[in-house]
């Protein structure tokens, strides 16, 4: 059984091409993933801040603090696999063209070393930071800012509704009920009354 004839240069070139395009739209994806999480990771803070401006709750710091985080995992994670395919697409290129039948996408693999790396990058870790300090310090003045000031209206109605529901103490042992008036009698037309009846 013959061997196949071997492949010709131009076909060895375009296969290059093939892999290398391959390579490519592999890391176009995970630079995808990883500007959509820091777009949803804004707009996810963004929504934590809007609530904490209407009704401030303490519960909001720890969500504050948890949110970034955890997104910039996510994001450490896609910027070390694209290093990976960067480091094969830089491999594949270099190699000489009589290896282009070798079409793998297999690249290193990815351990705790160059995860950490990626957290700490200025892509990941500065833009994360900047974002979750940002977010801790809205989180404190819609906690800890001056509370609404009243309109002329608001303060007189707020004065008119205290002076309505102030009530006086009542003193120890007095009674604060009133003496019923006596019933004014009828007297017949002429006749004295009181003193001058007597």
């Amino acid at each position: 059984m013959s061997s196949p004839p071997p492949l010709s240069e131009d076909s060895l070139v375009q296969m290059r091409v093939a892999h290398l395009s391959m390579i490519q739209g592999v890391i176009s994806r995970l630079s995808g993933f990883s500007a959509n999480a820091k777009n949803f990771c804004i707009t996810v803070m963004a929504a934590l801040v809007a609530v904490a401006f209407q009704k401030p709750v303490p519960e909001l710091i720890w969500a504050g603090v948890a949110v970034p985080a955890l997104f910039a995992l996510l994001d450490a994670y896609y910027l070390a696999q694209e290093k990976r395919f960067r480091f094969l697409y830089e491999t594949a290129s270099a190699a000489p063209v009589a290896m282009a039948e070798d079409m793998s996408l297999k690249a290193q693999s990815l351990d705790a070393r160059r995860l950490s790396r990626a957290v700490f990058s200025l892509s990941v870790g500065g833009f994360y930071l900047a974002l979750l300090v940002g977010m801790l310090l809205l989180l404190y003045i819609a906690s800890h800012g001056p509370e609404p000031k009243l309109s002329g209206g608001d303060r007189a109605n707020s004065g008119r509704t205290a002076v309505a529901t102030a009530k006086p103490s009542p003193v120890a042992g007095r009674s604060t009920a009133q003496p019923a008036a006596a019933p004014k009698q009828s007297t017949p037309a002429g006749e004295p009354t009181g003193a001058l009846a007597q």
